[in-house]
């Protein structure tokens, strides 16, 4: 049997240097087992050149590289496709759709057109600093600028750890100062006034005694609770216990981008563009909670429980499917109104405008972080702190009223 002299010839090398071969294409390919993957197949490093020459010095560079990182073989491939590759193939199995959004949103948007088309192993500390340092420039939100922040840091954390770089360039980047607080802006809580206008506005009857807002026991409720709306719209009556006074917060309902393209809307006979999630979880593990229900709350729910007490959701549309967030924000917007209320509140304020109800009575930020569910009291605190800081001032008031 004659061998086909047109066969391309491997170049035997020393062991532990691997070998170089002339492909088809005419171009040099080296390889050298470094190793087994998972499945027991060889693990190799490849490399290409136009030359033999070429060949060889890439692959002892890699090699080279190989030995001097503890096995590391950095991939050569850009960082668009790397964070992308990362978002489908392991954010998809661990985040909720809300979340997920985001972190295609902080890619797509920011991370994308800065640094995109730049090799995963050439992205340098300074390159994610400009990001940083042109985000807070064109005064994009602290909490943006950390989500941006954390996603590089998390990616080439975890690239670390799969041996696919050996460098983090995020680290020793610095952050602006979180100057602006929550507190601070216009619509944060209502006042104790602004209160009472508005529950009154929700009580309002026409002269044969029908409610004007037949869903304004929702408003109320969310006053009194203190819960997300997405945890309001979650609840179901088996939730309420009126014989323990007590309300169970487990589920989410929450809005994400629609990636179903079969999900049409009859309308415009398009896709939706997002669609709304139940989650049979809450945003965080300190999220689900069991809360006391005060007395507001209890009459709102009873109330709620004589129009909708046939319904599975406690603030049920007229279908009996869970309500939307902008129809309850537009209701909200409506009473607040013709209330004479002029600063522009959301549903979130009445979150806060609680949280201010109970710091007003002097309740420790401890339990107020409880009874709301963020995951650290930290996070109470640095929302809160003007109030936080009131009610220390008052604290330290009482002193002067006291006879030594």
């Amino acid at each position: 049997m004659t061998k086909n002299i047109k066969q391309n010839k491997r170049n035997k090398r020393d062991n532990g240097t691997g070998s170089i071969v002339k492909r088809s294409d005419g171009r040099w390919m080296g390889s050298l087992q470094v190793g087994f993957n998972e499945d027991g197949k060889p693990k190799r490093i490849c490399v290409y050149g136009k030359t033999e020459a070429e060949a060889k010095r890439k692959l002892k560079e890699k090699r080279n590289e190989y030995i001097k990182n503890n096995g590391v073989v950095q991939k050569n491939i850009s960082v668009k496709k790397w964070f992308n590759d990362w978002l489908e193939d392991t954010m998809k199995l661990t985040l909720k759709p809300r979340s997920y959004d985001a972190k295609e949103r902080c890619i797509d948007k920011f991370i994308v057109p800065a640094l995109g088309n730049m090799k995963i192993t050439e992205v340098t500390q300074k390159d994610i600093q400009k990001l940083i340092s042109q985000m807070s420039a064109d005064d994009y939100s602290y909490s943006q600028i950390h989500k941006v922040y954390n996603t590089i840091n998390q990616r080439y954390k975890q690239g670390i750890l799969s041996r696919e770089v050996f460098y983090n360039p995020a680290l020793g980047v610095i952050l602006p100062k979180e100057t602006k607080s929550a507190s601070s802006q216009s619509g944060f809580a209502l006042s104790r006034d602004e209160v009472d206008l508005l529950v009154k506005k929700a009580k309002e009857t026409y002269p044969n005694g029908t409610p004007i807002y037949p869903r304004g026991d929702f408003i109320i409720l969310l006053l009194y609770t203190g819960l997300r709306i997405g945890e309001a719209l979650a609840l179901t009556w088996d939730d309420i216990n009126f014989e323990q006074k007590t309300i169970n917060v487990n589920k989410n309902v929450t809005t994400a981008i629609n990636r179903d393209k079969d999900l049409i809307n009859p309308k415009t006979k398009k896709p939706y563009k997002t669609i709304t999630v139940l989650q049979n979880s809450t945003k965080t593990n300190s999220s689900t909670r069991v809360i006391p229900m005060s007395k507001m709350a209890e009459k709102a729910l009873k109330n709620i429980q004589k129009y909708n007490g046939n319904k599975p959701y406690v603030l049920a549309n007229s279908r009996g499917n869970y309500c939307d967030y902008s129809n309850m924000n537009r209701m909200l917007k409506g009473m607040l109104k013709s209330a004479g209320i002029t600063i522009n509140y959301s549903i979130h304020s009445l979150r806060h405008t609680f949280a201010s109800m109970l710091f007003s009575k002097d309740v420790d930020v401890k339990i107020v972080s409880e009874i709301l569910g963020h995951s650290s009291v930290s996070i109470t605190y640095n929302t809160y702190v003007h109030l936080i800081k009131e009610q220390k001032a008052k604290a330290v008031g009482l002193l002067d009223i006291i006879d030594f």
